[in-house]
């Protein structure tokens, strides 16, 4: 799987912040601050994160997973915060498919992501918190 790196995804999506899109009512001077978080060495971390975790995720056409959810399930898995953002733009450097609501109205979108997998990583979030909970003992 040919991938991008984080600058060229950031590049090519000048509206991704760590929040994720920018979506019409969004404060210009918000969306600039959150857009220069996405330079920081934990904006970065998160997209890894992310990136490592759908790398395992059969891609579908049509996408139907909820990048905030997804995000959520990530996290638990990963053992470390991933924001919306970071999500994204794991699922843009790796080609997913992509659809954000017509009009804008929202800094979350659809990811192609199976089903399957989404389910599988829901099924086993209980282990992968016990996981990280006898890594803290």
């Amino acid at each position: 799987m040919n991938t991008k790196t984080l600058e060229q995804v950031l590049t090519e999506n000048p509206g991704l912040t760590p929040n994720g899109w920018r979506y019409w009512c969004m404060n210009l001077s918000d969306f600039k601050a959150w857009r220069e978080e996405t330079a920081s060495e934990e904006f970065k971390a998160q997209f890894e994160a992310a990136k490592a975790l759908l790398e395992t995720a059969t891609p579908i056409k049509t996408p139907s997973a909820h990048s905030y959810s997804l995000k959520h399930l990530l996290e638990i898995h990963a053992g470390r915060y991933i924001s919306n953002g970071a999500t994204i733009a794991a699922a843009l450097a790796l080609g997913l498919t992509i659809r954000r609501d017509a009009f804008h109205e929202s800094p979350n979108c659809l990811i192609g992501v199976s089903k399957r997998n989404v389910k599988h990583w829901r099924d086993t979030q209980h282990e992968a918190r016990q996981r990280r909970m006898e890594g803290c003992k």
